[in-house]
């Protein structure tokens, strides 16, 4: 489902990091009528507070109830976001982060019987587990394992993070609410993939003003 076509009202779990892509998103799957759920996972990640601060600020702007769920034993799986000794910068992969994310998702929506689980993945992702060939396959083994039908739904993942930008402009979301950097520093530390993701971005925009 893309963002401009026409559906029903549904019941959707949101995976919501306090990040740009997932705060729009949910903001705008929002304004489109459907009853967002979002869920918020802390796994031992360097920037956890200040992502799970902006998450609340997010969900208190949208009116949501924050759902966060703390699986933070993850942090033992060494990466260069959850751990210290490790540059966030030179090793921003985690592996199978997505996918646990996913089938973390999946298990709170089924037990809350919502069938749609929605993340903001974008287009040209460096990482292997946004794309859409990672979406299908993801999909294909949460119904298998469920053995029911719950959707994944990416609908701005045809979009880049300049498009986001637009979107958030255009219907005036608050960008300032949240927070998106791998080195979980305030201020962000410019130099990580998510940072300069954000400030390419906002340049293009500044450009086009």
């Amino acid at each position: 489902m893309a963002l401009h076509e026409k559906t029903f009202p549904m019941k959707i779990v949101c995976l919501a990091s306090g990040g740009v892509d997932s705060s729009v998103l949910m903001f705008l799957l929002q304004k489109k009528g459907h009853k967002i759920f979002p869920v918020h996972i802390n796994y031992g990640q360097k920037s956890a507070k200040l992502e799970l601060e902006s998450y609340n600020k997010v969900c208190k702007f949208l009116n949501l109830k924050p759902i966060v769920l703390d699986v933070r034993g993850l942090k033992e799986i060494k990466s260069g976001l959850t751990t210290s000794k490790i540059s966030p910068i030179e090793n921003p992969f985690f592996p199978n982060r997505n996918l646990l994310f996913l089938v973390i998702g999946s298990s709170y929506a089924f037990s809350k019987s919502i069938k749609t689980i929605s993340v903001g993945f974008l287009d040209n992702s460096e990482f292997s587990d946004q794309n859409k060939e990672f979406v299908k396959k993801a999909e294909e083994l949460i119904k298998f394992n469920l053995n029911c039908d719950i959707s994944l739904l990416t609908p701005m993942i045809d979009l880049d993070k300049k498009e986001v930008f637009n979107l958030a402009k255009k219907y005036n979301f608050p960008l300032n609410l949240t927070y998106s950097c791998y080195a979980g520093t305030n201020p962000v530390c410019g130099k990580c993939h998510a940072c300069k993701d954000i400030i390419n971005a906002s340049n293009n925009n500044l450009e086009n003003t």
